[in-house]
């Protein structure tokens, strides 16, 4: 079985190369696009990401920003009201608990403290 696998894993490689390598953004990047990620497609969630950090570059920025603005900035992806209460509510909470709101998110944590604070968001 395991060598027909490979077989068979051999041409597809032949046939459709290698897959891309996945999007290897900051962990607190990869939050916000799963929070511009409800019910929108892939698309129209990475043009509401990167409306929102051309509006609003820094996180800071977002967590200050009033909601209209960041419904606005996010509206490609849909549900921007919704979603601006959401993406701003967590961001000041993260914000409210000491965890830098850029690269260094959650870089220190320990996985059961990290799984912890994410699920309570």
């Amino acid at each position: 079985m395991r060598r027909r696998l490979l077989a068979i894993l051999r041409r597809l490689r032949r046939a459709y190369g290698d897959p891309a390598a996945p999007r290897r953004l900051a962990p607190l990047d990869e939050l916000i696009l799963t929070v511009l990620s409800q019910n929108t497609n892939d698309v129209n969630r990475d043009r509401a990401y990167a409306d929102l950090r051309a509006k609003l570059p820094t996180w800071d920025e977002v967590a200050d920003a009033p909601l209209p603005a960041i419904a606005r900035a996010i509206r490609h992806g849909g549900l921007g009201p919704t979603k601006s209460v959401r993406l701003r509510e967590i961001l000041r909470t993260l914000r409210d608990r000491g965890i830098p709101l850029d690269e260094r998110a959650f870089a220190r944590m320990r996985s059961a403290a990290l799984w912890d604070l994410l699920v309570g968001l």
